[in-house]
């Protein structure tokens, strides 16, 4: 490819990535609001338990659940997947006594491990499907123990609403980083039907090129006989984007302030008490 031809070329997908982009931002786009409600749900869902088990002697600071007519979640239905994470046991939550900062520290999103990620393909209403995905994946995701109050100063969420979708030429025409993609199929040797999908950012967050991430789908979708070059021809691929938003637990305190549960203040204090170093 001569370098004008090359320079044309990068030209050329860079002004359709900036296309895909803008016609995200036309549809619904992921927010702190969404974020705050989801942390919302999953608070009031474990604080609620504590209470019902009689572990909250005297609280009578009953978290405020959920209020959408002061949030902006627009009444629309939308794709849509809730993750939650957690700080890696490496990585402090909290500071040293003496050491007063104006914001939460930043972490990589390499320093969170996942905890639950679960969500839907199919449209629903954005204000509900929030409450029920944040709740299902916190505590039905079966990769992993329900997640306890303990937990949840080291949480970090992320909503992921899903837009953009069109069908791929083949499983290996998309973007890793850019578009997710889901996948569907029949196996060589039985007539039962297959499929499962990858958000964006996975196939980024491993390394993989688009063939592996395909390979890794496959598996994941519960194919476990010999991928044959057919099998991969005979996918059916379509790709799409995601509006993406990410909260702390910190950046969600700094937001809440006096309206967090008095069940979670005293986890709170109780592990600082315990992880607190003066220096």
């Amino acid at each position: 490819m001569a370098d004008d031809d090359a320079v044309t070329f990068r030209e050329e997908v860079n002004d359709a990535a900036t296309t895909l982009r803008e016609e995200v931002k036309r549809e619904v786009v992921a927010s702190r609001d969404m974020c705050e409600h989801c942390f919302d749900a999953l608070l009031h869902e474990l604080s609620s338990s504590r209470s019902n088990h009689g572990t909250t002697h005297g609280n009578k600071r009953k978290m405020p659940y959920l209020r959408p007519n002061n949030r902006k979640i627009p009444a629309v239905d939308c794709p849509l997947f809730v993750t939650w994470k957690k700080l890696g046991r490496t990585r402090p939550a909290t500071m040293p006594c003496d050491e007063k900062i104006d914001a939460p520290k930043v972490y990589e999103d390499s320093d969170y491990e996942l905890r639950g990620c679960i969500g839907t393909l199919a449209p629903r209403p954005l204000d509900s499907a929030l409450t029920e995905f944040a709740l299902t994946s916190a505590f039905h995701d079966v990769r992993f123990d329900p997640i306890a109050l303990i937990e949840v100063p080291r949480l970090k969420l992320a909503v992921s609403l899903l837009v953009g979708f069109s069908p791929c030429r083949d499983c290996l025409d998309w973007v890793p980083g850019l578009h997710g993609i889901i996948i569907k199929f029949h196996g060589d040797s039985t007539k039962r039907s297959f499929s499962a999908t990858y958000l964006p950012e996975v196939a980024v967050e491993q390394g993989w090129s688009q063939r592996e991430a395909v390979l890794s789908l496959v598996r994941k979708a519960g194919y476990y006989e010999t991928v044959t070059e057919d099998l991969l021809s005979r996918i059916h691929c379509t790709r799409y984007q995601s509006s993406k938003r990410s909260m702390t637990y910190q950046e969600y305190e700094l937001v809440k302030g006096e309206e967090l549960p008095y069940v979670v203040e005293e986890v709170i204090r109780k592990r600082n008490s315990e992880s607190c170093i003066n220096l």
